[in-house]
């Protein structure tokens, strides 16, 4: 699965693979969040940076 935000040269997308290997659900939505969450810091720190 792919994830695209932004269009042309400001363009950015994060590839996910899903792995069935999680032992509970908790640990899985664990893992989602924590993906989110570097996403969002990533998005940020992109942002942030001058042209």
């Amino acid at each position: 699965m792919s994830i695209a935000s932004g269009q042309g040269s400001a363009s950015t997308a994060r590839v996910i693979r899903f792995d069935s290997a999680f032992p509970t659900h908790d640990a899985a939505a664990d893992y989602a969040l924590a993906q989110g969450i570097d996403w969002v810091q990533d998005t940020n720190r992109q942002a942030a940076r001058p042209n």
